[in-house]
């Protein structure tokens, strides 16, 4: 069975040990020293400042949060083993959702977007691990993908699943992103939404209010709620 921290040990060369001291460092100092370095250019703190640290802290937050709150409504939700199935993460981590159900579906379309360069190495590492048809893309080179796909009318409706899990809350703007994951989901597309509304330094209370001003009125006038963190487009 595929197991996310078992896979980032083996990627990084480590033991169960030293990974739980590596995500604790991250948590407890690195982070900080991150932020006060790169807190300029908040780009360069998720590009630069991520280490190995944090992908082992990503790989212990899915395993705590983001696999129990949604790997059953997915699997249960959509066809996984549909060949030609397409989808986005988008502020992907560590990878761990799509990783865990796709591993070892050769056909699935997948797309790992995060803006942390040893996030994608890794997620990059799986993908030709597993011989995955998938690619690992940086944020801003994704930003230029979409500017070309728009341009060759190749954005709509191209996703049968978005994922986005706690990730609106670090962008500008949110509700724009939410439009656009509209636009790429194909008829009957699910998008697995989560924010985190707590108090952080990295997160935009602007961004926040924008969710729950625009973007959940949006939700819930364009989208069908089925289960969870899962919704369904209306088209």
């Amino acid at each position: 069975m595929f197991n996310i921290v078992e896979e980032v040990m083996e990627y990084l060369k480590i033991d169960n040990e030293s990974l739980l001291k590596m995500a604790a460092e991250w948590n407890n100092t690195n982070q900080d020293a991150a932020w006060e370095k790169y807190k300029d250019n908040i780009d360069d703190f998720y590009t630069k400042g991520h280490d190995k640290n944090n992908l082992c802290a990503n790989a212990i937050c899915s395993t705590q949060v983001v696999l129990p709150d949604n790997l059953g409504v997915v699997n249960k939700h959509l066809s996984i083993c549909q060949n030609d199935i397409s989808v986005l993460d988008f502020g992907c981590g560590c990878g761990a959702l799509l990783l865990t159900v796709f591993h070892d579906n050769k056909n699935a379309l997948l797309h790992f977007v995060d803006n942390s360069e040893y996030n994608l190495w890794f997620v990059a590492n799986e993908i030709t691990k597993y011989n995955l048809n998938g690619a690992a893309i940086s944020g801003s080179k994704y930003i230029d993908l979409i500017v070309n796909w728009t341009v060759h009318g190749q954005m709509k409706d191209r996703y049968d699943l978005i994922v986005c899990t706690d990730v609106l809350e670090h962008i500008q703007y949110p509700f724009a992103a939410i439009e656009l994951f509209t636009t790429m989901l194909k008829e009957k597309g699910k998008l697995l939404l989560t924010i985190c509304e707590l108090p952080g330094r990295w997160h935009l209370q602007s961004s926040i209010d924008e969710y729950k001003t625009k973007c959940r009125p949006f939700i819930d006038k364009n989208y069908t709620h089925l289960e969870g963190n899962l919704y369904e487009v209306k088209k």
